[in-house]
């Protein structure tokens, strides 16, 4: 995937890392900005905001990325894509606090 096909609104179906492997879904937005830096935005299910910033480099799209628990607690990780079509992209993530054991799972089918 070129840099320049990636900004845009895509839905996305994961599984967190948890043992449960419970399961969400929601809506990505990806943006470009100064030196070809990408921008996320994340709404999971109605209310869970979650932020990042990354770099696509060959096929692999790599963002840091945080949110904030209903006490404000922040939680952050890394979020790695792998560019599988110009609309659709696979991908792993990890919590810093997540489980070990356990890796998220993603794909975002863009609109």
């Amino acid at each position: 995937m070129k840099i320049d096909n990636l900004s845009g609104t895509y839905t996305i179906f994961g599984i967190n890392q948890d043992e449960d492997r419970s399961t969400y879904r929601g809506i990505l937005k990806l943006n470009l900005f100064a030196n070809n830096r990408v921008e996320a935005a994340w709404l999971i299910g109605k209310d869970q905001e979650q932020f990042g910033e990354g770099f696509i480099a060959d096929d692999t799209l790599v963002i840091d990325f945080y949110y904030f628990d209903d006490d404000q607690n922040k939680y952050s990780g890394t979020v790695v894509y792998k560019t599988l079509s110009p609309t659709t992209l696979d991908g792993f993530w990890t919590e810093k606090n997540g489980n070990p054991i356990y890796l998220g799972k993603e794909q975002a089918t863009k609109h």
